[in-house]
């Protein structure tokens, strides 16, 4: 089976930008693991 990849080629303000968006989609998921751990610990 092939497969193909395509390798996006963003802006440097729309890389800045996705780049924030998720290093604050990591916090968020971060504190809710945390938080599920508290639960059960």
């Amino acid at each position: 089976m092939k497969t193909l990849t395509y390798t996006a080629k963003y802006s440097r303000r729309t890389h800045a930008d996705l780049a924030a968006f998720l290093g604050q989609q990591r916090q968020l998921w971060n504190a809710g693991l945390e938080q599920r751990k508290a639960i059960y610990l």
